[in-house]
């Protein structure tokens, strides 16, 4: 398999789009349950990829979960350094 680079200018807009997703998701969902709602984006990934189950939202797409997951482990790193603020 050939080693490939990581292209860094992508890898900050994909970061800079998780940004995104979290700022408007953490209005409404929070951070709290981040193992439990990590669990829920593997397990829907898995589906998604391997068990070739249709999703359950029509225009849902495989990255939006990759996106998530991320999120919800920054959240648990966040966590980790006593950094991650009570949104209530």
């Amino acid at each position: 398999m050939e080693s490939k680079k990581i292209n860094y200018k992508e890898y900050d807009k994909l970061i800079a789009e998780c940004k995104i997703i979290s700022i408007q998701k953490n209005k409404d969902y929070g951070s709290k349950g981040m193992l439990i709602r990590l669990n829920d984006k593997i397990g829907r990934l898995n589906n998604l990829l391997w068990d070739n189950v249709q999703p359950l939202v029509n225009d849902e797409k495989i990255e939006d979960t990759i996106k998530d997951m991320i999120n919800y482990l920054i959240y648990m790193a966040l966590h980790e350094r006593g950094t991650l603020e009570d949104g209530n």
